[in-house]
């Protein structure tokens, strides 16, 4: 709980003898697969960030097709969102282009649960390959009021273009160049359960103390540089993927929201 709401909780921590404790935080570096994906080009960035409600059932749907192809439980999946600006000839003037509505490219972080590693993981969504993209059009078009995010577009005009849709996806999959291995930060309370299990697959890990109304000193500490099996716990411990969503660090100019789960 935030160190505001203790203080103005009624009653207070104080009455209910239970003071406000001190809790570290770690962030740790651990390995994923990441993978990406242009969502169908008629989904509109700004209209879907309009909307979060339907961002959210988005999100939810990509990372379950994510989930599915990496043979994972989508609590070890996180999905951001970029805006994907593109350019095109202005008719006028050849010489000169002008931007396009925007588009989203869907971006997929996926932590290889205990027993796996991150070799694993990409071998399976390698295999899954032919059937990623089609997954992913489906999860969008399975949205509810998707069709708020496309400007000019209904329900009906959207799934008559399913096929097209899939094969923008596949090239899209392809010229990402399909599952990798890389590096994030967590942000976690060391005493959880995730805490415990990413130690062995950290490459730097960061520790803070933040007590009620004061941060403690920071330190650094070398973890192994690489260690191919994550020891993460039994699926149902995470608590869904909300957890790891909230955690990660978001990078460039994806946009960062948590994954419902």
């Amino acid at each position: 709980m935030p160190d505001e709401s203790c203080a103005d909780a009624t009653p207070t921590r104080a009455q209910l003898g239970s003071p406000c404790p001190a809790v570290t935080l770690t962030v740790v570096e651990v390995q994923v697969v990441t993978v990406a994906m242009d969502l169908p080009a008629a989904i509109k960035f700004d209209d879907l960030m309009a909307n979060p409600t339907v961002m959210q059932d988005l999100k939810a749907n990509v990372a379950q097709s994510f989930a599915t192809a990496a043979g994972v439980h989508v609590g070890y999946v996180t999905v951001s969102f970029e805006r994907k600006t593109s350019r095109r000839l202005d008719a006028r003037k050849s010489s000169l282009r002008r931007l396009t509505a925007d588009g989203v490219k869907a971006n997929a972080q996926i932590v290889a649960p205990q027993g796996q590693s991150v070799t694993d993981v990409s071998t399976a969504i390698t295999g899954a390959a032919s059937t990623l993209a089609s997954d992913v059009v489906q999860a969008v078009l399975d949205t509810p009021n998707i069709e708020s995010a496309a400007p000019g577009e209904t329900i009906t005009s959207l799934r008559a273009a399913r096929t097209s849709m899939i094969s923008a996806a596949q090239t899209s999959y392809n010229s990402y160049g399909g599952p990798q291995v890389a590096v994030v930060s967590m942000t976690l309370d060391s005493n959880s359960a995730l805490a415990t299990a990413v130690a062995s697959n950290t490459v730097t890990t960061t520790t803070t103390t933040v007590a009620t109304t004061t941060v403690g000193a920071t330190t650094t500490t070398a973890a192994p540089t690489t260690n191919a099996t994550t020891t993460l716990p039994s699926e149902g411990v995470l608590g869904g993927s909300r957890t790891l969503a909230a955690m990660t660090v978001s990078t460039a100019a994806a946009v960062f929201i948590a994954v419902s789960a």
